[in-house]
């Protein structure tokens, strides 16, 4: 067993359905995974399924039920692709935990996707992106707002009990739902999560 069905028997991402999924173009279907054969299955409303390929659909740690698009670990592509039921690779999907296989999930109809310039924006549950990748990092949102971290430098190395450590310094502010940056400058992560009320879905999802 590999390690996304070991995770995956532990912990599912729920991708939360909301009003806006009637305004979407594209089919809607759910995500059904078989843990004894290791396969996927995508089933529309109307009965038609489609199984998917396991030599190249590796891994999934979401459950999606009626979504526009699903998200798996693919033979062939870096990190997590977003699919539509015909499995048309929609964008990359950022993991949020480093080192550790973990997707970004719909938080307030927004998920994290990262573009080919290694920057972070986010698409909406149709599965269009409708924030550019433009960020060195940027939270999920929260209440509408998301802060964002830029212009990081590393300023000078120092040691401690484990080791040596770098201290980077970075740029913070946030963003509107719209991506509209709101305020960047010289303010710490906290100065900004203080002045907005902005709260983690998670201890593990920032």
């Amino acid at each position: 067993m590999n390690k996304f069905w070991r995770v995956y028997s532990v912990v599912i991402l729920l991708f939360p359905i909301t009003e806006a999924l009637s305004q979407c173009n594209s089919e809607t279907f759910t995500m059904v995974g078989d843990t004894a054969t290791q396969t996927y299955t995508l089933v529309k409303k109307d009965g038609e399924f489609k199984k998917l390929d396991p030599e190249k659909y590796t891994g999934s740690l979401t459950l999606h039920e009626n979504a526009h698009f699903a998200v798996f670990a693919i033979k062939g592509y870096k990190g997590w692709m977003a699919i539509d039921y015909h499995e048309k690779p929609l964008f990359e999907v950022f993991n949020i935990l480093e080192g550790e296989p973990w997707p970004d999930m719909l938080i307030e109809n927004r998920i994290r996707v990262v573009g080919e310039n290694g920057k972070i924006g986010f698409a909406n549950e149709c599965g269009e992106i409708v924030i550019a990748p433009q960020f060195t990092f940027v939270t999920h949102f929260h209440a509408g707002k998301a802060i964002i971290v830029e212009d990081c430098k590393k300023i000078r190395p120092y040691r401690d009990k484990q080791g040596y450590r770098i201290v980077v310094e970075c740029l913070h502010g946030y963003i509107n739902n719209h991506g509209k940056v709101i305020k960047l400058g010289n303010y710490t992560f906290e100065e900004i999560k203080k002045e907005i009320g902005w709260e983690p879905y998670n201890d593990a999802h920032y």
